[in-house]
């Protein structure tokens, strides 16, 4: 083979090396197009999902807003309500220390009452005072007054039964 042959073989060679690897980076920046626009594609799916999911999100978002503030509006109706409980228990304590008060002086009155009225017997200067008003100190009365501790009366005054509730048509 003659120098002249190997030169044309080896110009042969390189040019067929070079067409060779023209076709490659052609092939490959091709396949990088193809996965470009597979991923340009891909994220545009993922962008368009998102958006569709963006108003779901706003949505629970604004319930979650929405069941906090009833949450927050039942805590403050809440306190609002324990502070009523907490002030009319103070007023049911006045009204009863009011009313125990006022029943002291009724009693003390009704003894005044006694100790002054000519018909009630005064065997005892020192036992305390029972008119017909006043139960014997230290005990307590029904709601007909009569002991506590038994039934209420089923007589009226004139003797006649009566239904607890009932009033007679005189007006008794």
């Amino acid at each position: 083979m003659s120098a002249a042959t190997i030169v044309w073989v080896i110009i042969v060679i390189i040019v067929v090396l070079v067409i060779l690897g023209l076709i490659a980076a052609l092939v490959t920046r091709s396949a990088r197009r193809r996965r470009d626009n597979q991923h340009r594609e891909r994220a545009g799916e993922l962008r368009e999902r998102a958006a569709a999911q963006e108003s779901e999100v706003r949505r629970h978002q604004a319930a979650a807003d929405e069941t906090e503030a009833q949450a927050r509006q039942a805590r403050a109706e809440a306190e609002r309500k324990e502070a009523e409980a907490r002030r009319l228990q103070e007023e049911a304590h006045d009204r009863r220390a009011t009313a125990e008060e006022r029943l002291g002086h009724h009693q003390e009155t009704l003894r005044e009452a006694d100790a002054v009225d000519p018909d009630v017997p005064d065997d005892d200067p020192d036992a305390p005072r029972q008119g017909p008003h006043l139960p014997p100190e230290g005990t307590t009365t029904g709601p007909d007054g009569g002991p506590a501790d038994e039934a209420p009366s089923t007589a009226d005054y004139s003797g006649e039964p009566r239904i607890p509730g009932q009033h007679r048509a005189d007006g008794r």
